[in-house]
C-alpha cells in the first residue's frame, strides 16, 4: 500500500478507501474500566456524537455507526456540500457497550465490509483511537490500522505523561505535583489548597471532564476525597496529579498530525469555550495573537516529533491555555487520539475569511419526536448560516430525556458570532 496521509484524504487529495469508527469513551479501557462516576444517560448521549465523523469522510469511504441516521439529517449534510460515505451498522444495538465491542463480535458486519473492499487495493482502518479492541477489528478485517499500538496510546493519554513531557522539553507548566497514593494525594491537595485557594485533581486518563475534580474549599476537598477513596480503594500502583487552578485568559486546542513517515503538521488552532473543565465549543480562527498561534505551531511540532520518536502515529489533540499575563501553557494534556475538535477542524476551509463558532447545547426531551427536523428548521429559519451537524444526540426516542444539539455558526466577526449565538439559545 502507498504511504497514507490522513489529512490529504480528508482534503480530497487521496483515493484510499477508509473504514471509519468513532469509538469514543476508550479512556475507560485505558483506566481499567474504573470510571469514577457512572453516568449511563450521559454515556448514551456521548455515544451518538459519532455522526460528526461524517464531516470529514469521503464518498469512497465506509463509516460504521451505531444506528442509521435520519434521512433528513443526511439530506441536510449533502445540501451543505458534505460528501457521504457508505454507512453500515452493527446487527445489535446495545447502548451499554462500546461500539468497538459490537463491531468485533459482529461476524456478518465484518464479512460485509470485507466484501465491499474485496477489489480495493488502497484501504485502511481509521478509528477515533486505538486500544487492543480496535487492533482486533483491524486483524479481522484484514486491514492496516492507522494509528499506534495500544500500549503507546495508553502511555501518551496520561495527564502525568503530559506534564512530564512539557517539563522535559522546557515548556511552561502550572504549579503541580505527582502523587502515588491516596494518603499522599490528600496531604498534597490540602497543602496546595491552602497555598493557592483553588486546585484541580486529575486522574491519569479521562475525557470530557471525567476524572477531574475542582476543589476550592476544605469542605469540597473532604467530599472529593470521600468519592475518590470509595471508587479507588482497591486501586494499587495508581498515580494522581494535583495542580494549581490558574487564572486564564482563554483555553485553546491545537491539532497535530503525525504521519507514518514522520510528517508533522499543526493543522488547526482553536480558541475553546469551556465550563471549568468541560468543553462547550470552539472559536475559529482563535481571537488571540498571531505570535501566540505561532508559538502553538512550534510546540506542536516539538510534541509531534517527540512522540513520533516514541512510535506514535496519528492525530494528537493538545489542550492548552493562555494565562491572564499572556503566558502560554502549551500542554494541559495530550490526547493521543481524535478529539471532538478534530472533526470540525476543516469547517473553516468551507468559509474562508469568516468567523466560526461550533458549540453544543443540552436539551431536555419531553416527548418522542423527530427532533432533528424541528431543531434544524428552527435554527436555519433564524439564521441561514447556522447549521446543525448531528442528529442522533437530539432524538428523544434514542436518548430518553437528555440530549445535545451540535451547531456551527458562520459570521463576519466575533461580535456577530456572539449576537447569533445568543439568538439561537433563546429558541433552544
Amino acid at each position: 500500500m502507498k504511504t497514507f496521509n490522513l489529512l490529504s484524504h480528508i482534503r480530497g487529495l487521496d483515493s484510499t478507501r477508509v473504514v471509519w469508527l468513532f469509538n469514543i469513551g476508550l479512556e475507560a479501557y485505558w483506566n481499567g474500566e474504573q470510571a469514577t462516576i457512572k453516568d449511563s444517560k450521559g454515556d448514551v448521549v456521548v455515544n451518538h456524537m459519532e455522526e460528526m465523523n461524517l464531516l470529514i469522510t469521503r464518498p469512497q469511504d465506509i463509516m460504521i455507526l451505531r444506528t442509521m441516521p435520519d434521512q433528513a439529517y443526511l439530506d441536510e449534510l449533502e445540501a451543505q456540500g458534505f460528501t457521504l460515505p457508505t454507512i453500515l451498522t452493527p446487527g445489535i444495538e446495545d447502548e451499554t457497550r462500546g461500539i468497538s465491542y459490537l463491531v468485533e463480535e459482529d461476524d456478518n458486519l465484518i464479512a460485509q465490509i470485507k466484501t465491499l473492499l474485496a477489489d480495493t487495493e488502497d484501504k485502511i482502518f481509521v478509528p477515533y483511537g486505538v486500544t487492543t479492541i480496535e487492533e482486533g477489528i483491524a486483524k479481522k478485517l484484514g486491514l492496516t490500522l492507522f494509528g499506534s499500538p495500544n500500549d503507546i496510546n495508553k502511555a501518551i493519554n496520561d495527564k502525568i505523561f503530559s506534564r512530564k513531557f512539557a517539563i522535559e522539553h522546557g515548556m511552561a507548566v502550572s504549579a503541580g505535583q505527582i502523587v502515588s497514593s491516596l494518603e499522599e494525594l490528600e496531604a498534597v491537595a490540602s497543602d496546595y489548597l491552602a497555598k493557592y485557594g483553588r486546585i484541580i485533581i486529575k486522574e491519569p486518563c479521562g475525557a470530557s471532564g471525567k476524572g477531574l475534580w475542582i476543589v476550592d474549599s476544605e469542605r469540597k476537598l473532604k467530599t472529593t476525597m470521600m468519592v475518590i477513596k470509595r471508587f479507588f480503594k482497591d486501586a494499587t500502583d495508581r498515580q494522581w496529579l494535583v495542580e494549581q487552578w490558574c487564572d486564564k485568559l482563554c483555553d485553546l486546542n491545537y491539532q497535530v498530525y503525525v504521519g507514518a513517515d514522520g510528517t508533522v503538521e499543526v493543522f488547526s488552532i482553536k480558541e475553546q469555550m469551556c465550563n471549568d473543565v468541560v468543553y462547550i465549543g470552539s472559536v475559529m480562527p482563535p481571537r488571540f495573537s498571531k505570535e501566540l498561534q505561532d508559538e502553538c505551531v512550534k510546540c506542536g511540532e516539538i510534541i509531534g516529533k517527540g512522540l513520533y520518536d516514541m512510535g506514535y502515529v496519528g492525530i494528537l489533540g493538545i489542550d492548552a491555555m493562555i494565562l491572564k499575563d499572556g503566558t502560554l501553557i502549551p500542554i494541559i494534556e495530550i490526547n493521543g487520539r481524535h478529539t471532538l475538535s478534530t472533526y470540525i477542524s476543516f469547517l473553516p476551509d468551507r468559509h474562508p475569511g469568516k468567523q466560526l463558532f461550533s458549540f453544543y447545547h443540552k436539551l431536555a426531551m419531553t416527548e418522542d419526536m423527530d427532533c432533528f427536523a424541528k431543531v434544524s428548521k428552527a435554527v436555519s429559519t433564524l439564521d441561514e448560516d447556522a447549521h446543525v451537524y448531528t442528529s442522533e444526540t437530539i432524538r428523544g426516542a434514542r436518548v430518553g430525556d437528555a440530549g445535545r444539539v451540535f451547531i456551527y455558526l458562520v459570521a463576519e466577526d466575533a461580535a456577530q458570532v456572539e449576537e447569533k449565538y445568543n439568538k439561537i439559545l433563546e429558541i433552544l
